[in-house]
């Protein structure tokens, strides 16, 4: 064999062992780019050929990483590397720190040179200052009148930044839009969606904490997706509306605390993804304190009957529920398909969808068991059928009157439903169960156990045998898990 001589790299500006220094100037320039901004401009000490590279790298990123210390330092790397910068043009403008009221000037001088330079992706951050500004709202920032005109700018996401001169807005190459923690007009996103005419998706993301929050797309837009997200917010007597005549996906993720919420208009929608994981009811003294948010939901399903994909937690359903009702749990979060075992033993309503893939995220819980039955009817159309196994999911307490109720004694629940499902399931070929945090993860090849993927999951199992004798389409079952993923015939299970 023959042996290969291996060359120590130098960094000396007259050796020639200096590999990568001897390497073609676009390649260095590939290698500066996929490191972080701050180790790219100290490269300049190599070597005389590494000097001035960073000066025309097409991007910037740098963050003080929630770090006070870091806020002096990044504002000075900043300052330095538009300073000097040599390029023509630049691909990403990301940065991040806590806002300073006294440096507002040289915050918009950074934006303004983003612009100057075509930037193509803008990405600014704000940590609201406490000191100097209300808890929650972030600082009031007016933008310079060059990005907001900026003719090659595809993506823009502001966060903690309260938007001024938003009918100057006139972004002419705009897809991407996210806005965090941001103040909202109520005019705010009619206006974007009128004035940037190739905006595809629109995030909002903890907008209006303290204030209504109206989304409103103009009518001429094309506006495809938005997603809607609220974390932990103060309940409040404010509300949100949504007005979207032409978005076909949407992503509606909230704890609920807002007062009333409003789907007016999305007739367009194709694919839906509803989730209020952070959705909390208290009980107190045996009395139940969840008709307020019963009443938010109810009817939401409704403006989504038309999707053909949807994913649901299934909390999206608890305009099911039958408020008032007594309990004896002091306070519980629950879980989606749960509230509509309430009401599967009163005055369940009779939805239907068009439905053709159906994603829900449950714990497969006993006593979730009837919800996932009243989806699997409720949609006579389903192909695709995923069911998320849900990790930790918090135990849905109910009196003892309730929980003697047949209903919720799992075990044989898949068992006593065949009659019900006769008319049902017709065109289910596929179904996916996805356990990512089970013990079973992996598989040698032909030999999967479907009881160990279902380990502490009976129901789960027992669910697998249920739909594969009730579809009469059914082909195959998907079997997905954080390491392997596998399909199997319905044969196998046979």
């Amino acid at each position: 064999m023959a042996h290969i001589r291996r060359n120590r790299i130098r960094f000396s500006g007259n050796s020639d062992n200096d590999i990568i220094s001897n390497l073609p100037a676009e390649i260095l320039l590939e290698i500066l780019d996929k490191l972080p901004t701050e180790d790219a401009m100290t490269t300049a000490i190599l070597s005389p050929k590494w000097r001035n590279l960073w000066k025309i790298l097409p991007r910037i990123e740098l963050s003080d990483n929630m770090q006070k210390e870091r806020e002096k330092r990044v504002v000075g790397m900043v300052n330095k590397f538009i300073k000097h910068y040599e390029g023509n043009k630049m691909k990403s403008f990301h940065v991040s720190l806590k806002y300073n009221t006294r440096k507002r000037k040289t915050y918009q001088s950074w934006i303004a040179f983003a612009a100057t330079k075509n930037v193509e992706e803008l990405h600014l951050d704000f940590h609201s200052d406490h000191r100097r500004a209300p808890p929650g709202l972030p600082p009031s920032f007016e933008l310079p009148h060059n990005i907001l005109n900026c003719a090659s700018l595809v993506r823009l996401h502001l966060e903690s930044v309260g938007l001024i001169l938003l009918p100057a807005i006139n972004l002419e190459s705009l897809k991407e839009l996210e806005l965090v923690n941001s103040q909202l007009s109520d005019d705010a996103t009619k206006v974007i969606t009128k004035n940037c005419p190739k905006l595809e998706s629109l995030v909002l993301r903890n907008c209006n904490k303290r204030r209504n929050l109206k989304i409103t797309v103009a009518p001429q837009s094309n506006l495809s997706k938005l997603t809607i997200i609220e974390g932990y917010l103060l309940l409040s007597s404010n509300e949100i509306s949504v007005n979207a005549p032409k978005v076909t996906k949407l992503n509606f993720l909230s704890g609920m605390w807002r007062s009333k919420y409003l789907i007016e208009n999305v007739p367009a929608v194709t694919e839906a993804r509803l989730s209020f994981d952070d959705m909390q009811f208290k009980v107190t003294k045996g009395i139940f304190y969840g008709e307020g948010t019963e009443k938010k939901l109810d009817g939401l399903l409704e403006n989504f009957q038309q999707a053909k994909v949807l994913h649901l937690c299934s909390k999206a359903i608890t305009s099911m529920i039958n408020p008032g009702k007594e309990f004896t749990s002091t306070q519980y979060f629950v879980s989606d398909v749960k509230y509509l075992t309430v009401r599967d033993m009163t005055n369940r309503r009779n939805l239907l969808f068009n439905c053709h893939r159906l994603s829900l995220d449950t714990g497969m819980q006993r006593r979730e068991l009837p919800g996932i039955a009243f989806l699997l009817k409720a949609c006579p159309r389903l192909e695709t059928l995923v069911i998320v196994i849900t990790k930790g999911q918090s135990e849905f307490r109910f009196a003892d009157d309730l929980a003697a109720n047949g209903i919720f004694v799992g075990g044989k629940y898949w068992k006593t439903k065949h009659n019900a499902f006769k008319s049902c399931l017709q065109r289910l070929a596929a179904v996916e169960f996805v356990n990512l945090w089970g013990t079973y993860q992996t598989w040698d090849a032909r030999k999967f156990d479907p009881k160990k993927f279902f380990r502490a999951c009976q129901d789960g199992y027992d669910l697998l045998i249920f739909l594969m004798e009730n579809s009469p389409s059914f082909e195959r079952f998907i079997f997905t898990t954080s390491k392997k993923q596998e399909e199997f015939p319905k044969l196998l299970f046979l």
